[in-house]
């Protein structure tokens, strides 16, 4: 009877948890009726109505103050655009900036600092406190607009999330007493791993958010305006971001709703991810940032063993040699020996070419942090450093405390293992910093 139990309350609990996920999705409304009209909410919040945050919601926020006049646009080249901060016209009544619009304007500044202007695509990047950590305060500031105009609730509230938790005690309390009686401490400590992380699924729920009915009427609303401007509910315009040059807002707002890929393009490098704007030496110039995984020369123990490895083939060529001759050993030397001496070479000259230390000046472009290979492996903090010499930027990992204390936009002085990719020291502002 217990068990039985146990098998319905639970059984009952974990329906109850996913009618409620079921029941508070973040749904899509309808398109309301076409019209170009514009709201007052502000392109980011409304890719964030859209679903679209995390991919248009900084481009169409700086398509929003060029359109506004913050931000001065030209082209530089065909789909290409170059950036430079101006002072807002003082007859339009501009209201004041968003923390997240203030965030990106002031990105845009720090970029453009010393240069003038600034490639729309290098405002992807170079971001002063890294990738990562602006864009997640970027997100959490929009987010917190869209709950201030109560355009976004929780998920589920605190009578729903005391339900589902008074709910939830029965079942782990059956499922532990009938283990105890029956099979054991070890099947109570998996019983009391799957009842928790069933109570962290609950938890999460309240801790997300979805659409109010507010919400809802404005992404339709939205939605309508999509329709009305491409005529489709699934549509792109052509647009692009110089019609902000000319104080089109909807660009913006197209760019917010998916609907203007051509204008997010010219300040996203989605598409080429590994190349990075540097302006150090005075002029901007794109370098490639590899991974701070590779590894150029194999370490101590791969020297030793790809030496080691030739022993055997010259015994069995020379064995070769004694009994076919001077041809077949030459064609054994050919192959199979070739998977040993072009591997061979490929070593010895790597660890010929590259010096075992190398120190230079940079300037830090760029801060990222990567999630281990393995779900057991840490977290890796990574920076991109210029040298000013090469092509390919320096890409390697650094030390958490290291990281926090790195800002982009830095000059520094670095020593390096370019055989194995290694960081040794940083030396910002005159003070050196191990890795």
């Amino acid at each position: 009877m217990i068990t039985l139990a146990v098998e319905v309350t639970s059984g009952a609990w974990l329906a109850l948890l996913a009618l409620t996920a079921l029941r508070t999705r973040w749904w899509r409304p309808a398109p309301g009726p076409a019209s170009l009209t514009l709201r007052g909410e502000p392109p980011a919040v409304v890719g964030l109505l859209a679903g679209r945050l995390h991919r248009n919601g900084y481009p169409a926020t700086l398509l929003d103050l060029a359109a506004r006049g913050w931000i001065g646009l030209g082209e530089a080249e065909p789909s290409r655009v170059r950036c430079h901060p101006a002072a807002p016209p003082g007859d339009r009544g501009l209201p004041a900036l968003t923390d997240y619009e203030r965030r990106a304007l002031a990105h845009l500044e720090f970029r453009a600092a010393g240069m003038g202007a600034v490639p729309g695509t290098a405002l992807y990047s170079g971001f002063e406190i890294g990738e990562d950590e602006f864009r997640r305060r970027f997100e959490d500031e929009v987010r917190a607009d869209a709950r201030d105009r109560e355009l976004t609730r929780g998920r589920i509230g605190r009578g729903t999330l005391t339900l589902l938790v008074a709910a939830w005690v029965p079942g782990v309390t059956l499922a532990v007493s009938d283990l105890a009686v029956h099979h054991g401490a070890v099947l109570i400590f998996g019983a009391v791993v799957f009842y928790v992380a069933a109570l962290r699924m609950a938890w999460a729920l309240y801790r997300d958010t979805r659409l109010s009915a507010a919400g809802r009427a404005a992404l339709s609303d939205w939605l309508g305006f999509r329709v009305a401007l491409i005529g489709s509910r699934s549509g792109r315009t052509a647009g692009t971001a110089l019609l902000a040059a000319a104080g089109d807002r909807r660009i913006a707002y197209a760019a917010a709703l998916g609907a203007a890929p051509d204008a997010v393009a010219a300040f996203s490098a989605s598409a080429d991810r590994d190349h990075v704007w540097s302006s150090f030496g005075g002029s901007w110039h794109r370098v490639v940032v590899g991974s701070p995984r590779a590894k150029y020369v194999p370490g101590a123990a791969g020297l030793a063993g790809v030496t080691a490895l030739g022993f055997p083939f010259a015994v069995m060529g020379l064995y070769v040699l004694d009994h076919a001759g001077p041809m077949w050993a030459t064609v054994f030397a050919v192959f199979p020996g070739c998977t040993w001496w072009i591997c061979a070479l490929w070593v010895y000259w790597s660890a010929a070419r590259l010096p075992r230390l190398a120190e230079f000046d940079g300037q830090v472009l760029k801060l990222w942090t990567e999630a281990g290979e393995e779900e057991s492996e840490a977290e890796t903090y990574c920076v991109a450093i210029d040298d000013g010499m090469s092509e390919r930027a320096w890409a390697l990992g650094i030390g958490r405390q290291a990281y926090a204390s790195t800002r982009a936009g830095m000059l520094v002085r670095v020593r390096v293992d370019p055989r194995r990719n290694q960081l040794l020291a940083l030396s910002p502002a005159g003070a050196v910093t191990d890795r």
